[in-house]
C-alpha cells in the first residue's frame, strides 16, 4: 500500500498558509540582509544575551499577520509547525 508522504515544507503550500509563505519567501530574506543593523540595536554588555534579532522581528511580524496575542505568538513559535517552518526553526 502506497501512502503519500507529506513533507513539512508542503504544509506551507496551501491557501491558508499565505502569511507564512509570504514571510518565509519574501520577508525573511530581506531581514537577513538587515541582520547587522538589527544586531546593532543590542548593547553587548548589558542585560541577558540577545536572541537572534531576525527571529524576534519575524515572530513580531507573524504575530501581526495572524492576529496572535503576545502569549500565543511565543507558544506558536515554540510548538506550531507552520510558524517553525516560516521562521526556519529546527
Amino acid at each position: 500500500m502506497n501512502v503519500p508522504i507529506c513533507l513539512a515544507a508542503d504544509l506551507l503550500d496551501t491557501p491558508a498558509m499565505a502569511p507564512f509563505r509570504l514571510y518565509r519567501d519574501q520577508v525573511r530574506p530581506v531581514l537577513e540582509g538587515w541582520r547587522e543593523k538589527l544586531e546593532g540595536m543590542y548593547a553587548p554588555v548589558m542585560g541577558r544575551p540577545p536572541l537572534d534579532p531576525v527571529l524576534l522581528v519575524g515572530v513580531t511580524l507573524l504575530q501581526a499577520l495572524t492576529g496572535a496575542t503576545d502569549r500565543l505568538a511565543v507558544e506558536y513559535a515554540a510548538y506550531d509547525l507552520r510558524w517553525r517552518l516560516a521562521l526556519d526553526l529546527p
